[in-house]
């Protein structure tokens, strides 16, 4: 009873300084000047330029959604690197007209470089980022007046854009909140077909908040 009563006691001891070393690393972690973890949201407006057989068809525009979390780490004053992930909805089309309208879901994830000016006045800096993006397209569905189908076969899986954004940034107490504007453009060819080719691009508005 004694060695069993023993091997509780130093269980707990050994959960208790795990959770002490957790907490302990987590506030070094965090406290590291110039890291900064986030998350934002808002919609986005999307223009697609499809071609069919080389001949540019006429441009059909969207409304989408964003939801993100960065993550920002400095290497210099007003310098760092920035990445983290996002699920965004992108739509584009009529869904009265012939062709429908498509709603494509990609899990994006951007790389780049971030600047930040230094403060401004009282908490106030602007912000900014260049780079690009990995997009995976987890689903695609068109949508007509009388229809909803599954077209993720008629879409390539794998996409890229590049991305340059800015944002205004204001320090409190609690952490940074931040509202910014992005444009994405779309780099590759999203239709698997041979004979056509689909670029799509949005601009974004989005509120976030820094821990």
């Amino acid at each position: 009873m004694f060695a069993v009563s023993l091997l509780l006691k130093k269980s707990k001891m050994k959960k208790i300084l795990l959770v002490a070393l957790f907490f302990t690393f987590g506030q070094q972690l965090f406290a590291q000047e110039g890291t900064m973890i986030g998350v934002s949201f808002g919609p986005i407006f999307n223009s697609a330029t499809p071609e069919v057989n080389g001949r540019k068809q006429d441009g059909e525009n969207g409304v989408g959604t964003r939801i993100a979390i960065n993550y920002r780490k400095g290497f210099s004053e007003n310098y760092g690197i920035q990445t983290g992930i996002s699920l965004t909805t992108k739509a584009y089309g009529d869904k009265d007209g012939v062709g429908g309208k498509a709603v494509l879901s990609a899990i994006e994830i951007p790389i780049g470089i971030s600047l930040r000016t230094n403060e401004i006045s009282d908490g106030l800096f602007i912000s900014g980022f260049v780079g690009p993006t990995l997009d995976v397209y987890v689903s695609a569905r068109r949508k007509t007046e009388n229809d909803n189908v599954d077209a993720k076969k008629s879409f390539n899986s794998i996409g890229s854009t590049i991305k340059f954004g800015t944002a205004v940034e204001k320090e409190f107490d609690f952490g940074t909140v931040s509202l910014g504007l992005s444009y994405n453009r779309g780099l590759t060819d999203l239709s698997d077909s041979d004979s056509n080719d689909l670029k799509v691009h949005y601009f974004a508005i989005e509120a976030g908040f820094f821990f």
